[in-house]
């Protein structure tokens, strides 16, 4: 059978006990060979000592390079070792069962402001804050009575003195024949921060709930004493005071009552507000439905508080006034309210009637009654809009426009 002498590595399986063995086989040998130098080497003879030389040159040649090669790819996972262990993001360490580091990354040493090697044969717990020690006591303990990783949350303190919030994650393993804890430590200071945070904001929220929640009790506490005034009083302009006081009531109370049933406690949805402002106001005025006709077409859109509140108590002046004085004597008729988003981003609120109307020339803002004078006030002034009142024949329309960047969600 023919070796190939390429395929084969003299050096392979090599031992001290082998090379003394080789050496006194090689003496012998070349003790042989001296002997066998007396006779002259024939031509072919040389030729093929020759043959052999050059071929053990070339092998020598090939295993100096091999292990050049073995070197170089050696430093390379040396230099790949050192980035993934010392420079990893979190701090590793190995830990012995009586608690003491028995090596750690750079990155450990970076949290603990304290340089590598005193952190060798240091106790770890000397860098728990002592109202934590407990928490750390038992994850060690849950790591000797069971074989599945463990975790914990604790503060830690390196020699700058400044605390901050770890987690450790921390499995049992065997190294030489030992019992040894590998941990790794990552900083969660700014996870627990946020997590304050956020409960300290649903904590809030639960209070602005609470808030809103109460607002609207009491608001339905004045609603209920002015219907009981306005139902004993023997005055129908009385009356009349007090059942418009109830509507401005109401639709301040809904605005609360929308908040607080809302998740979002700084934006109500303006077209669902009215279309409840108007199931809560109708009935009010006792309107038969076969007498006047309700259309409505609202969008969707959601506004702050300081919108939602004005809007209801326009709305409320502009209803009250088309019911009470747009449809006399049992007339029939109907009434349109309508709510869009105009192209220039402007919210339009129109409200109109097919009613009686006013008389021509009309004055609107020199009218005397207070609901025109609160319209004008509201819109102009905490809108920031404008009022557009049209009489043409019969009816009465009044559309609103404003934009409703002028306030912003405080919350």
């Amino acid at each position: 059978m023919t070796t190939n002498r390429e395929d084969v590595n003299p050096l392979a399986d090599f031992t001290p006990k082998m090379g003394k063995s080789l050496r006194s086989r090689a003496e012998a040998r070349i003790a042989g060979q001296e002997k066998a130098a007396k006779e002259p080497l024939s031509a072919q003879e040389f030729q093929h000592l020759f043959h052999e030389l050059h071929v053990h040159q070339i092998e020598l040649e090939m295993q100096n390079e091999e292990l050049r090669r073995t070197q170089e790819e050696l430093e390379i996972s040396r230099a790949r070792y050192f980035d993934l262990y010392n420079l990893a993001p979190v701090g590793y360490l190995t830990l012995s069962q009586k608690g003491l580091i028995l090596e750690g990354n750079l990155t450990l040493a970076t949290l603990l402001d304290t340089p590598r090697n005193r952190l060798v044969k240091s106790r770890l717990s000397q860098y728990i804050l002592p109202a934590d020690q407990d928490s750390f006591y038992n994850l060690r303990k849950r790591l000797e009575d069971s074989e599945c990783s463990q975790m914990c949350e604790l503060r830690m303190v390196g020699q700058n003195g400044n605390p901050f919030w770890a987690r450790l994650d921390a499995v049992t393993v065997q190294a030489n024949a030992e019992t040894v804890y590998r941990i790794t430590v990552s900083d969660i200071s700014e996870h627990r921060q946020a997590e304050q945070i956020k409960f300290a904001l649903e904590g809030n929220e639960n209070l602005l709930r609470e808030l809103h929640h109460r607002t609207k009790n009491n608001m339905l506490v004045i609603s209920s004493m002015l219907v009981l005034n306005a139902r004993h009083s023997k005055s129908d302009e009385t009356r009349s005071v007090l059942i418009d006081l109830q509507g401005k009531v109401q639709a301040m109370a809904l605005v609360h009552q929308m908040l607080y049933q809302s998740h979002d406690l700084s934006h109500i949805d303006l077209g669902d507000y009215i279309a409840k402002l108007l199931a809560l106001l109708l009935p009010t005025y006792q309107i038969p439905e076969q007498l006047i006709a309700l259309r409505v077409q609202l969008a969707h859109m959601l506004v702050v508080l300081d919108v939602a509140t004005p809007c209801g108590l326009v709305l409320n002046e502009l209803i009250s006034n088309a019911l009470k004085h747009g449809f006399p004597d049992q007339r029939k008729g109907e009434f349109r309210i309508e709510l869009v988003r105009a192209e220039n981003d402007e919210i339009v609120l129109t409200v109109a009637d097919n009613g009686v109307g006013v008389p021509d020339g009309f004055d609107f803002r020199k009218g005397r009654g207070l609901g025109l004078r609160t319209i004008f006030a509201i819109v102009e002034h905490q809108l920031q809009g404008t009022v557009l009142f049209q009489s043409k024949g019969d009816g009465l329309s009044c559309q609103i426009r404003f934009a409703d960047t002028h306030y912003a969600a405080r919350i």
